[in-house]
């Protein structure tokens, strides 16, 4: 009798171990993702209601139960109507939420030379080699039209390869290769659409075999979009809200000094406001910004610091800038104004005439190499570049 209690015991304690929650924590009021992001102007998108504050993966049977936890209440989809149409948004986003995405990046064997680098279409950013994932998780308001969407622009892009590569398209191998995408796509990617929203918190269901087991290594990088469900994957955004330099009702901002090129990501998991910053602020028109998330095992990726510019680089800008601003505004007419002495000298005036192109198209030059280095804002290139233009 004895006996039977201690094994029992033994056996509920094993248990207990093996089916800790895991929870992760992350600091509230960061929900401004490089630092500049700013929410849409529209009232479904309350203050704080996209600022993951919290993530519990807890074990059930067969299934992981995620619970993810917002700073503010989610918005419930009866409340608004869709910009398509005018009908109630909870036609389409059946599952109690439609402001945001959720996307989860698993590395499964912490091996930085194993897994993917790439997130979904539309984040504009990438993960970290340490973090490389071997399987995602979407969790976004419309997650059946999201796969079936997602598998025909994978084999639009698969299609298009082709065509680059071997100078024709798939043709009668396309339903082939159909059939390989929807495989591959369903074995990598995994749409929850057993989902429960209580308040602030958002309840979604995986079954077990899809990650395995919850070993101590297995790492994931969590990012929180603001969703726009009514384009779908138009521009190759996949429901992330794109970004602009005001914030529309349909789109992210980033205020008058910032850079609209940059990821749309709002929050990401486990990370301090300012390692968070530092990742996103890491970008330029040749590469996304690179993430990294958490381990169950608590430890975090250390994004490492932006370069800081030299004094000497720091001063020739300034001076290109200034040099820039005085060209741009110096008067038409004393760039293209032919006075009496040139009139006298066809051949002195071409001459003179080529250099001032010359030097408008150098004036160009800088100031694209200004906005690609967020020097200048997008409006700001685009005034200035006109009023060099307006000099021909």
């Amino acid at each position: 009798m004895i006996k039977n209690k201690l094994l029992f015991l033994a056996l509920a304690t094993a248990f207990s171990l093996q089916a800790k929650d895991h929870v992760f924590s992350d600091p509230r009021f960061d929900d401004k993702g490089s630092g500049q992001l700013i929410y849409p102007h529209n009232d479904a998108y309350p203050a704080g209601s996209l600022d993951i504050t919290n993530l519990k993966i807890s074990e059930k049977k067969n299934q992981y139960k995620f619970t993810l936890t917002l700073r503010e209440a989610p918005t419930h989809p009866s409340l608004f109507l869709s910009d398509v149409g005018g009908d109630p948004m909870n036609i389409f986003a059946k599952h109690g939420f439609f402001t945001f995405n959720l996307d989860l990046y698993i590395d499964l064997d912490a091996n930085p030379e194993h897994g993917f680098r790439m997130a979904l279409p539309g984040r504009k950013v990438n993960i970290a080699p340490e973090f490389a994932w071997e399987r995602v998780i979407v969790l976004t308001p419309r997650p059946k039209l999201a796969r079936k969407e997602f598998k025909s622009f994978n084999l639009q892009q698969i299609n298009e390869r082709f065509h680059q590569e071997n100078g024709k398209y798939l043709g009668q191998l396309l339903t082939e290769a159909q059939e390989e995408v929807s495989e591959a796509v369903d074995k990598l990617y995994y749409f929850p659409h057993k989902i429960q929203v209580s308040g602030k918190k958002v309840h979604f269901y995986i079954p077990k075999q899809f990650i395995g087991p919850l070993l101590d290594d297995i790492g994931i990088t969590a990012v929180l979009t603001a969703a726009d469900i009514d384009t779908g994957l138009n521009d190759d955004r996949m429901y992330a809200m794109g970004v602009k330099q005001s914030a529309g009702r349909n789109e992210v901002g980033v205020g008058h000094h910032g850079d609209p090129t940059q990821s749309p990501v709002i929050d990401v998991l486990g990370q301090s406001q300012s390692a968070q910053q530092t990742m996103l602020n890491q970008f330029d028109h040749k590469r996304f910004a690179t993430i990294g998330g958490i381990r169950l095992n608590g430890e975090t990726y250390q994004p490492k610091p932006a370069a800081k510019a030299t004094k000497e680089k720091h001063q020739k800008t300034i001076a290109e800038v200034e040099v820039l601003i005085q060209e741009t505004f110096r008067p038409a007419s004393t760039a293209n104004h032919q006075t009496q002495a040139e009139e006298k000298a066809p051949n002195q005036q071409k001459k003179t005439t080529s250099k001032a192109t010359l030097s408008i198209a150098e004036r160009l030059k800088q100031l694209k190499s200004l906005k690609d280095q967020a020097l200048i804002s997008h409006d700001e290139y685009t005034n200035l570049r006109q009023r060099i233009l307006n000099e021909l």
